[in-house]
């Protein structure tokens, strides 16, 4: 498992033990699953996976951040093959088959209501979401439950029902693109499909995007049918082209909002919201009432849910109480207040973690607290983390007895701070394997330089130990009047991305070496790339090539709004 660490960069988004009890590795390259899940709706163990409060029911899922930047729990997995719906070849073995319940009861009734309409259709879906949610490479929303792609109903030309081969493009005149106008659009049944979710009672359907021309075919369609005015506004307000360059002339993206319950878990609206839309006003402030009144609670247990709720809901204005719970008797709920601290907190909360850490005497605590300012980042964080990296630190956390600084290291390499970059280059040379893969791990993302060739998580006798480590203070060395740009732009220039270019074309050099082998290098580029464009996509579980094909179709689409680097 140690040589897995070279292809990989560890990043501190989940905690550095894992369940299991082992130190975990390279949390930037997760496996792809092997073959689908059961053919069932999934609902994992409630309790294991969201902090309920007292009186919740337990179950349902729950929409948390944004369509972008968000993820879902207990997500709902479509049922398939379905009486009136399907998955279309290729977005199946993608396994993106999960949604918010809303959403998912919502597309199948709507299949369910053309079926009825128009006996023996069949909806086919394209893209849903993963089941913990996140980003995927197909797009830039789908990520916590409220989006879904749905192929058009198409027909042959003798006005047949037939399913299409992949998601096809078609014209305004209702022909494809593709296989020389072959396939047909169904007006009547996509009409059908986009009335139901206007009018759905399943859920509130924010946006119904497709291209303007598809939009006009169905509209239309409406009036000849004569369908009445009030439900063809309703459709018709929903019904938008999201831009020129992706106009959604291939399928009909439904986005829905968030439901009063995704709105106690941290469900963020972007856009707009048309009159009549019942926006939950009160759901959220009262959950963080809750919760607040649970911070005092006699069993731990809810003291630590209420905590990690005040997180997700983003409770900001309980930054006080959070602190305070750092003197909590249960460790639990302290590590679980230092990681609300690092979710909700700045770098003003490094200096008072840190303030705190002479004070904690529980390690699964100590732990939190150095994931959380790695998180948090500045000056105080640097320091902090490099004097922990001058001696063994042995802890015991869940049962497992191993070297603190494994953490530190990760903690380094997410806080990108190059005060550390010295004892890292010490900790290369250490006995074990371990420590010293995750410090050449971080010393690598901290300078943007390979340093050395050697696989230190292998066997290593002393003199060896000593070559890598005595290579890598080498190069700290001579770059010690260097600042961490200096370096991160002295290997990007090295691959052919100058620092000194219009903005665009250094994105796109940049997104290039977002799908580079080396993961120092790849992670750079896309933190880099991050800070430039505003994108926030996080694709750690993503493939170097799926990587580098989002990146560089982004910035192709987006070449005008993309920030200097400097």
């Amino acid at each position: 498992m140690a040589s897995a660490l070279l292809f990989g960069l560890v990043v501190m988004a989940v905690p550095g033990v894992a369940a299991a009890g082992t130190p975990t590795w390279d949390l930037f390259g997760l496996e792809r699953p092997a073959g689908l899940a059961e053919v069932r709706i999934v609902k994992p163990n409630a309790a294991d996976v969201f902090p309920y409060l007292t009186g919740e029911p337990e179950g349902r899922s729950f929409s948390i951040g944004t369509v972008t930047e968000g993820r879902i729990v207990n997500a709902a997995r479509l049922v398939f093959p379905g009486r009136t719906y399907g998955v279309l070849a290729r977005q199946l073995r993608r396994d993106l088959v999960y949604g918010g319940d809303e959403l998912v009861a919502a597309i199948v009734a709507a299949s369910e209501y053309v079926d009825r309409v128009y006996p023996g259709s069949i909806l086919w879906l394209g893209n849903v979401g993963r089941r913990g949610g996140g980003d995927i490479p197909y797009s830039v929303s789908h990520n916590n439950g409220r989006d879904a792609d749905l192929a058009f109903y198409t027909v042959d030309p003798s006005g047949r029902l037939v399913q299409p081969p992949d998601l096809l493009h078609y014209r305004g005149d209702g022909r494809t693109r593709e296989f020389g106008g072959y396939y047909r659009f169904d007006d009547a049944r996509n009409w059908a499909l986009a009335k139901s979710l206007a009018l759905s009672r399943f859920a509130q359907v924010q946006y119904l995007f497709i291209s303007n021309p598809l939009r006009a075919r169905l509209l239309d369609y409406a009036r000849r049918t004569g369908e009445p005015a009030a439900v063809i506004a309703r459709v018709s307000a929903l019904m938008s082209q999201p831009g020129v360059d992706n106009p959604h002339d291939d399928h009909l993206h439904v986005r829905v909002h968030c439901g009063a319950a995704d709105l106690t878990a941290g469900c963020e609206e972007l856009g707009r919201a048309l009159p009549g839309t019942d926006r939950f006003s009160n759901a959220r402030a009262l959950r963080v009432d809750a919760a607040v009144a649970l911070l005092h609670a006699e069993d731990a247990e809810l003291r630590r849910r209420a905590i990690a709720r005040l997180a997700m809901i983003g409770g900001r204005g309980q930054l006080r109480a959070l602190q305070g719970a750092l003197d909590d008797p249960s460790p639990v709920v302290r590590a679980e207040a230092v990681d609300a601290l690092a979710a909700l907190g700045g770098e003003s909360q490094t200096a008072w973690l840190v303030t705190h850490w002479e004070d904690e005497d529980d390690d699964l605590a100590r732990e939190a607290i150095v994931r959380a300012v790695g998180r948090l980042g500045g000056a105080a964080a640097g320091q902090f983390l490099s004097s922990l990296l001058a001696a063994p630190r042995p802890v015991v956390v869940r049962g497992v007895t191993y070297d603190l600084r494994v953490s530190v290291a990760d903690a380094v390499a997410v806080s990108e701070r190059a005060e550390a970059a010295y004892p890292l280059a010490e900790l290369v040379g250490a006995p074990d394997p371990e420590l010293r893969a995750r410090a050449l791990a971080a010393l690598r993302l901290l300078t943007n330089a390979e340093l050395v060739a050697t696989d230190v998580s292998q066997p290593l006798d002393e003199d060896q130990r000593a070559a890598a480590a005595a290579a890598c203070r080498a190069w700290v060395d001579t770059a010690a009047r260097g600042t961490r740009g200096t370096w991160l732009w002295a290997g990007f220039e090295a691959e052919g991305a100058p620092e000194d270019g219009r903005p665009a074309e250094v994105a796109a050099a940049l997104a290039r070496l977002t799908g580079d082998p080396r993961p120092w290098l790849r992670e750079n580029a896309e933190r880099t790339l991050r800070r430039m464009t505003g994108n926030a996509v996080a694709t750690r579980t993503w493939s170097p090539s799926d990587r580098r094909a989002y990146w560089t179709r982004w910035v192709r689409r987006n070449a005008g709004s993309i920030r200097s680097a400097r």
